[in-house]
């Protein structure tokens, strides 16, 4: 993309899309080995490799081990050039004289750290930048001693990937680099900050940083193409970070608001606009108790001026201080929602009512004012959750009482595999479990030793039970629930002998139970 194979409009097919459908459709026809998901990282298959080498026609030339006194032959097409470090200060003066090239890789730090082995590789690196005005790409995995001032130099400039730890210092000139797309700093870089004028690059479209040095960015609204934001923070008493910089930031994939307790209208919430932001798939918005307190009813209006675009993919709220959700979140405005969290809401008395058709992962933490989950959070429907495949609740303290029988259990999670409930101190039993289930998690239960787990008689999956409570699981297991339970993990820091008393007695109701095992683990 950064040197122009890949073009989009910005618009309606964006380069990065274009490049998605491109590594897919080029996976999808085994153009690459070892390809690791997740990773953005392909290998070129061996054969194809040869095959482009051989009709590149010296476009691509890579300096590795030249030897001292050897001619520096460089053809006079190439465009693209890797170079190990220690074999910079032999080519430099060749490469100088190739103007053209378009992609510079240096890998690796030189070999000799002495102070004038580091200066005769800063010079040889000075001069090489100051020759090749034409570069688009740029990676430099080790810097000696800072940014290069030549830097400026590289008007054409589209990607740059350098050590943020390494740069104490930003050149003047880095802030000219207006048609910089992507700033990658790799390696350890929480301990590197952003130039201020950072803001005028308005092409940036990606800068891998630590997340408080793009949270000190002011004016960060001028950069419209930025797709990941993880961490902006609403200062009232600083210029340049209020809510309303998100407003033409349309191209953003992924957000996090914090210090949402300074906006106080629904109004001043609106001026984020994240309605329009289409290709936003990922939002987490953090409330905190900085500052001047805020009231409900003030957090509720915020909250609703929030509404995102309805193509969301994953919604993550912290410390709302609301008593109620908005009307986005509980009528069929989210449709697509695959993710849900929801944490330290303390002040909201009930849990969302939705139909959620593809809602995979619901997470629930610190919601202490709810006492009961029931028909409101299932709905009017009879499958609110027919994709759902991770359950968690945790520290709902005045929580009592969870209804769902077993008929109701297998209609609303038929594909929940776990489920997780800890620190839910006034809650008993029983409880009904999907016969899809493949873990469940009960810790630092506090309501009594009578949690009675009653099983869909139809489970035929293999179950993994973590229990902390020896009190708990001796009562599940001398009741005769899990009766298909056919494996059994036990984590907890248990009295060895005191639970091996009676064991095969109360193992007797396992008829299925194919393997035991214990371990320390926590969870």
């Amino acid at each position: 993309m950064a040197l122009g194979f890949v073009r989009g409009d910005d618009w309606n097919n964006r380069m990065e899309d274009v490049g998605e459908e491109l590594i897919e459709e080029l996976s999808s026809r085994s153009f690459f080995v070892n390809a690791k998901s997740g990773q953005n990282k392909f290998e070129l298959h061996p054969i194809l490799h040869e095959f482009a080498e051989s009709v590149s026609d010296g476009e691509y030339f890579r300096f590795e081990g030249v030897k001292s006194g050897e001619p520096i032959r460089i053809p006079n097409k190439v465009r693209h050039v890797y170079v190990a470090p220690d074999d910079l200060l032999t080519v430099a003066e060749a490469l100088c004289e190739r103007k053209d090239v378009r992609s510079l890789v240096v890998v690796g730090g030189p070999s000799c750290t002495s102070e004038d082995a580091r200066s005769k590789y800063n010079k040889s690196l000075e001069e090489v930048l100051k020759s090749l005005e034409s570069l688009r790409l740029l990676v430099l995995s080790e810097l000696v001693s800072g940014l290069p001032e030549a830097i400026g130099k590289l008007k054409h400039l589209r990607y740059l990937e350098v050590p943020g730890n390494a740069i104490t210092e930003w050149p003047k000139s880095f802030c000219k680099l207006y048609h910089l797309q992507w700033l990658i700093l790799g390696m350890d870089s929480n301990s590197v900050s952003l130039p201020e004028d950072t803001n005028k690059l308005s092409n940036l479209r990606c800068v891998d940083a630590d997340s408080e040095a793009i949270a000190a960015l002011p004016w960060i609204g001028n950069l419209i193409y930025l797709q990941e934001l993880k961490d902006y923070r609403i200062q009232p008493k600083k210029e340049g970070f209020d809510i309303g910089q998100l407003k033409y930031m349309n191209q953003l994939r992924r957000l996090c608001i914090k210090g949402l307790q300074h906006v106080d209208s629904k109004e001043k919430a609106a001026e984020a606009v994240l309605e329009d932001k289409e290709y936003l798939i990922w939002l987490e918005l953090w409330w905190s108790n900085e500052g001047k307190p805020i009231t409900p009813s003030k957090c509720e209006g915020a909250l609703g001026g929030l509404r995102p675009h309805p193509d969301l993919r994953n919604l993550k709220i912290n410390d709302y201080k609301g008593h109620r959700h908005p009307c986005w979140m509980e009528n069929k405005y989210l449709l697509g929602l695959e993710r849900l969290e929801m944490w330290s809401c303390h002040q909201l008395t009930s849990l969302p009512s939705r139909r959620a058709s593809f809602l995979r992962v619901l997470h629930l933490r610190g919601m202490d004012s709810v006492e009961e989950v029931g028909a409101e959070f299932y709905g009017s429907t009879d499958a609110p959750f027919p994709s759902l495949e991770e359950l968690l609740f945790d520290t709902l303290n005045q929580w009592k009482k969870w209804d769902n029988g077993a008929q109701q259990c297998r209609e609303a999670f038929p594909r929940l595999r776990k489920l997780a409930i800890g620190n839910c101190r006034s809650l008993t039993g029983p409880i009904a479990l999907p016969s899809s289930l493949e873990e469940l998690i009960v810790r630092r239960f506090a309501g009594g030793d009578s949690f009675d787990l009653l099983e869909d008689e139809t489970s035929t999956s293999t179950l993994i039970l973590h229990i902390d409570k020896l009190a708990l699981l001796q009562s599940c297991l001398q009741e005769g629930h899990l009766a298909s339970l056919r494996l059994l993990e036990i984590r907890g820091s248990f009295d060895l002998e005191a639970f091996a008393g009676g064991l095969e007695e109360r193992l007797h109701h396992l008829a299925s139970l194919s393997r035991l095992s214990r371990t320390t683990a926590s969870h």
